[in-house]
């Protein structure tokens, strides 16, 4: 066993030390390329900041997230919803149907994710995610 992991080390060695030149090489052909044109894109950002549950008349569960589209001088929010059958108890469900939702809408539209963030929501002392988008702008 301890032949084994000396074995293991040593090959883990030489593949970093044969493959370090490329990635050298790599990097300093980006960092010319890069250094020679200034990067001037701009981007729109959105978050799916909030996702809740609700009742239709009808007493069906729905799942709602909150599409946040952020400007200059704030932001524009749409619901996105998802009705379960009549016969669902499952809240859960519904938030994850609801965010795949929201997540294929923005993928549909050309938003790429780029991360999440948690925030403390007014209602709750508890911590929840948001998830933020972002796409070049038109």
């Amino acid at each position: 066993m301890k032949f084994c992991k000396i074995f293991l080390f040593i090959a883990f060695g030489f593949t970093l030390f044969f493959s370090a030149p490329d990635i050298k090489a790599q990097t300093n052909r980006r960092a010319k390329n890069n250094s020679s044109t200034i990067d001037v894109r701009k981007w729109d950002y959105c978050v799916i900041y909030r996702t809740l549950n609700g009742q239709t008349k009808d007493k069906k569960i729905t799942g709602i997230a909150i599409i946040s589209y952020l400007n200059e001088t704030g932001e524009r929010d749409e619901n996105v919803e998802v009705e379960m059958p009549a016969n669902s108890k499952d809240y859960t469900l519904a938030l994850r149907r609801v965010l795949g939702k929201a997540f294929t809408k923005l993928g549909n539209e050309g938003w790429e994710f780029v991360g999440r963030f948690p925030y403390a929501p007014v209602y709750s002392n508890e911590l929840e995610l948001g998830f933020i988008f972002k796409r070049l702008k038109k």
